[in-house]
This record gives structure tokens, C-alpha cells and sequence, in this order.
């Protein structure tokens, strides 16, 4: 994986909600993707493109010292955040996407994040799917990357 970030952590400001709940894996989850509550206990990546979605991401595992490259497994406990208007994250972007600062970023369908594709009728500010904002601009072609963003 290409990091943008010299950021060793996922958490980069703010102070959101911390959890792991005994929330496991139902598939690999690396640190920085969009995550959702599937099932009893069951974490796993962002399954719905430019839809609703809380604003979770996946943290490092501190307890073992795992970096933010290293995934979880499935059926290991996730720690992750839910975080506020305002935070910021080290957030995995999908592969193919052309990022500027001030981008408005909503789910890829796969846990990553993507820039929003507007529609002629809808309003980027308004829409409920944006996750967040791009505080840095990169482009990704045949990997996926890190990016800086401000929680929506």
C-alpha cells in the first residue's frame, strides 16, 4: 500500500469515541478503513458505496504493536472509532481516484473512501453520504493509498 501520510497512526486529531466492544472481524480490516457493525459482536469494512454511514475507521492495534499496514484477522477483536464533526483520520482511498484539498469523500462500497461523484441535482454539502473532506491531494493508479481528512 502507498502511504501518503508520514503519519504513523490513524488517529490524527480530535478525541472520538474509542471502542472495541469485543467487536471481531468478519474479514480482514486494516487500520484507516470505513467500518460498520454487521451482525452481534461482527465488524467489517464499509459494505455500501455513497450511502450512509457512521463515521467509524478501524485503529491500530496498540496491545501488540501492529502498525497501521498490519490487518486484522477475521474473527479478531477491532479496535476502531466513531468519530466527530472535526476529527481527523489517516483514511484508506480507493484505488483510482484523483484527490484535491477540499474534495468531499464518501464510501467506496470495500471500507475505503472515494471522492464524491456529483449528481447534477444533488448538493456535495447536503448529501448524507460524505464522510468526510480531503486536507491533502493525491492520486492513486493500481493501489490504494492514505489520506488526510476532516470527519463531516
Amino acid at each position: 500500500m502507498t502511504s501518503k501520510t508520514d503519519e504513523k497512526t490513524v488517529l490524527l486529531k480530535g478525541s472520538p469515541l474509542r471502542k472495541e466492544l469485543a467487536m471481531t472481524a468478519s474479514e480482514a480490516v486494516l487500520p484507516g478503513h470505513l467500518v460498520e457493525r454487521v451482525a452481534a459482536g461482527t465488524l467489517s469494512k464499509h459494505s455500501t458505496a455513497a450511502s450512509v454511514a457512521a463515521k467509524s475507521f478501524a485503529l491500530e492495534n496498540e496491545s501488540d504493536g501492529s502498525g497501521i499496514d498490519n490487518a486484522y484477522g477475521d474473527g479478531e477483536n477491532v479496535i476502531f472509532v466513531t468519530c466527530a464533526s472535526g476529527d481527523e483520520v489517516s483514511a484508506i482511498l480507493a484505488d483510482s481516484n484523483t484527490i484535491v484539498i477540499g474534495d468531499f469523500l464518501e464510501s467506496n462500497g470495500d471500507g475505503t473512501l472515494k471522492k464524491v461523484a456529483t449528481d447534477a441535482a444533488t448538493d456535495d454539502t447536503q448529501r448524507e453520504s460524505v464522510v468526510g473532506i480531503a486536507l491533502e491531494a493525491v492520486t492513486t493508479s493500481g493501489s490504494t493509498a492514505r489520506l488526510k481528512i476532516e470527519v463531516m
